[in-house]
């Protein structure tokens, strides 16, 4: 059998330096589990939020709001 384990931790930071620092902590925390793991791996990735304008609102569809459908007789 086979696991995956997967870790997240998402950090705030003013400018670069301040996330590089984290990322440096971060590897060091990391360091015992690649001792015992050796395959592990740690990545980084920039999350980029977006602008309150780009979020759509979800659509309305009859289906979801309870609203019954009417019919012609």
């Amino acid at each position: 059998m086979k696991i995956k384990s997967v870790i997240v931790i998402e950090v705030e930071a003013d400018d670069f330096v301040a996330a590089g620092d984290h990322q440096a902590a971060i590897r060091r925390l990391f360091e015992p589990i690649m001792s015992t793991y050796p395959q592990a791996n740690l990545t980084f990735s920039q999350v980029k939020q977006r602008a309150a304008s780009q979020v759509r609102p979800s659509l309305r569809l009859a289906s979801n709001t309870g609203n019954m459908h009417h019919y012609d007789s």
